[in-house]
């Protein structure tokens, strides 16, 4: 009889131990009640403006051609530190040196027992948004033996920042706008947005100067060099997560 009777018992607690555990497991496989019947939209609107370009850059290089690569490096030496003299005295214009390079080469139809020349050259980058000093400091420069390689005009990273406010209030009502007409043709309405990724204002990235090898000493031109500032299209792209629900 106490047999029976425990045996009862033990069966009796496990059924109310499964009937306690039941409703818990449950619980813990629901998915989250926030997403449910919810539509995810994602959306990417942009809004850009043209500025014009503000900074001028320049590009030159020093170089020396000899039969002795000592004479070759000498030369451009002297040049650079003229040159590097003379550009710092114009406040207006930011300098720095590039790539330095010295090689040996053969001529075309040279003989093997003829000596091989040596290049050299050096480059120097000057850049500002007084294009009328620096043109006529790259003039100087060039009257003084130094090469062009290269000039372009540039939109300055702080003017593109001075509408990036204005841009990313454009897109985003743009994205709103789209949001809501896409909401609108799906018989549902714009319950959040979820998430929201605003890019900083950008431009096209300016080219790369390629640096040049002449064979011979360029002559020196008789007036400076003449440039025209373009226009650059400033653009700030915003995306979004929103969650539609049933009207």
């Amino acid at each position: 009889m106490a047999t029976a009777a425990s045996a009862g018992l033990r069966l009796s607690l496990l059924a109310v131990a499964l009937l306690a555990t039941g409703p818990v497991a449950a619980q813990t496989a629901a998915p989250p009640a926030t997403e449910e019947g919810r539509t995810l939209l994602r959306l990417s609107e942009q809004a850009d403006r043209l500025l014009t370009q503000d900074r001028l850059q320049v590009v030159l290089r020093a170089e020396g051609i000899d039969a002795n690569a000592g004479k070759v490096q000498g030369q451009i030496n002297q040049l650079m530190a003229a040159a590097l003299e003379r550009a710092k005295a114009v406040s207006a214009v930011k300098t720095s040196t590039g790539s330095y390079s010295v090689y040996q080469d053969r001529q075309p139809g040279q003989a093997g027992n003829q000596p091989l020349r040596w290049h050299g050259s050096q480059s120097l980058t000057l850049m500002g948004a007084d294009a009328a000093a620096l043109l006529e400091l790259a003039g100087d420069l060039q009257k003084a033996g130094l090469v062009m390689s290269g000039m372009t005009w540039q939109l300055a990273p702080e003017t593109a920042k001075t509408i990036q406010d204005d841009l990313t209030g454009e897109a985003l009502a743009r994205l709103r706008q789209r949001a809501d007409k896409i909401a609108g043709a799906l018989g549902t309405t714009v319950e959040r947005y979820k998430e929201i990724r605003v890019g900083n204002a950008s431009g096209i990235e300016p080219p790369r100067f390629r640096m040049a090898m002449a064979s011979a000493p360029a002559p020196s031109p008789a007036s400076p060099p003449v440039s025209a500032a373009g226009e650059e299209r400033v653009t700030v792209t915003v995306e979004a997560d929103v969650l539609l629900k049933l009207k």
